[in-house]
């Protein structure tokens, strides 16, 4: 079975705490050859924050450290787009 190189992204993202008070940390492993945009949306689809100017990448990996300031808890999702490849993960704000 091929894994597609979104499924391949998506699995080496690391999003730490998850849940949490809307401090997150995110890790990804990354070749940098592509460019890459980063935004949060509600769950009902509205965005929330683009997180793309905070991203530091590096030679293997891009990084963020994420304070999302929402005035709520609840589940929002990171959209992760590299090329034309595009994933997302749950976060879980408490």
């Amino acid at each position: 079975m091929l894994i597609s190189k979104s499924d391949q992204y998506s699995e080496q993202m690391k999003i730490s705490p998850n849940p949490s008070n809307g401090q997150f940390q995110l890790v990804l492993e990354y070749d940098g050859q592509e460019k890459i945009t980063a935004k949060v949306y509600d769950i009902t689809g509205k965005l929330v924050k683009d997180i793309s100017e905070e991203l530091v990448i590096g030679e293997s990996k891009v990084t963020a450290e994420m304070d999302l300031q929402v005035p709520r808890t609840g589940i929002f999702f990171l959209r992760i787009e590299i090329g034309n490849s595009t994933f997302a993960k749950k976060i879980i704000i408490r």
